[in-house]
């Protein structure tokens, strides 16, 4: 059942999820609200078992809608990780956003953090590095709440690429060292922030001293964003060392992608370059 939320959700709109999130967060309400009300019916007529049973139904429901929310939150994820889809994913964050839309709690520095990292992330996703960079300067790796770790690695990964695509990696060892000396409870959690320190020295061989770097070839991506990311991160490696081949089957894999990532523009212009020229000789 939650796998198929997921599924419906992640077809849906901006809109239509916000609207989604709501009427089950107040069906919730409602129904807690009139357990309370037999809770309340049953204990002036004195009968405790029913009274009882009504205030522990609130709990036991919360157990279940609880899994509802999750199925929604992953569902919305799933627009930008497997549907690729930039603009959706943004209306959605704003939607979402109690930072921006300046509802109770926007002040909350926990809700900026969240808004802001996401907005870095999508600029970073359309190839605009300074205005990520940016977004990242609106907050401090610090005001992370929820899973604060896990933002802080993804805030200092974010701040590693857009430097190192735009040929600012002079303070790329202290952005290591902040990501290497978060500690982590969980293996998996632990093992996602080593691969992208070594996403980041890796693109640092390839991107800004032009080294051959054969990380990406055998990184198994979680997603469909990952593997395009990936893809083009290993084409750029082939490019390097003069490999056109292999660049062209790797950037063509992605051409039919969405044309708002950077990485899917890139591999689009350089396989066009090469037709041109291609057709230039043949003349």
């Amino acid at each position: 059942m939650y796998r198929h939320i997921e599924e419906k959700v992640s077809q849906m709109t901006g809109a239509k999820i916000i609207r989604f999130k709501n009427k089950i967060g107040f069906y919730y309400i409602l129904f807690a609200l009139l357990m309370l009300a037999l809770y309340l019916y049953f204990a002036v007529i004195e009968i405790p078992f029913l009274y009882w049973l009504a205030i522990l139904t609130i709990p036991i429901s919360f157990i279940i809608f609880l899994p509802v929310l999750s199925s929604i939150d992953e569902g919305y994820k799933k627009i930008l990780s497997e549907h690729l889809d930039i603009d959706r994913y943004q209306d959605i964050i704003e939607g979402f956003s109690f930072y921006k839309s300046g509802r109770l709690g926007s002040r909350n520095r926990a809700e900026k953090s969240f808004y802001y990292l996401n907005m870095a992330h999508l600029q970073f996703l359309r190839g605009n590095f300074l205005a990520s960079l940016e977004a990242l300067s609106e907050i401090q790796p610090t005001d992370f709440r929820v899973k604060k770790q896990e933002n802080i690695v993804f805030y200092y990964y974010l701040e590693a690429l857009d430097k190192i695509f735009l040929g600012q990696t002079d303070n790329l060892s202290s952005i290591l060292e902040h990501m290497s000396s978060q500690e982590f409870k969980s293996e998996k959690e632990k093992k996602k922030a080593q691969q992208r320190i070594e996403t980041v020295q890796s693109l640092d061989k390839i991107v800004t001293k032009h080294e051959a770097c054969n990380h990406f070839e055998y990184l198994e991506s979680d997603n469909k964003l990952d593997k395009v990311l990936m893809t083009y991160y290993a084409g750029l490696n082939y490019l390097n060392q003069g490999k056109n081949d292999q660049v062209l089957d790797l950037f063509s894999s992605i051409t039919d992608e969405n044309p708002d990532l950077f990485t899917v523009k890139e591999a689009k212009k350089y396989i066009e370059e090469k037709s041109s020229n291609l057709s230039k000789e043949v003349e």
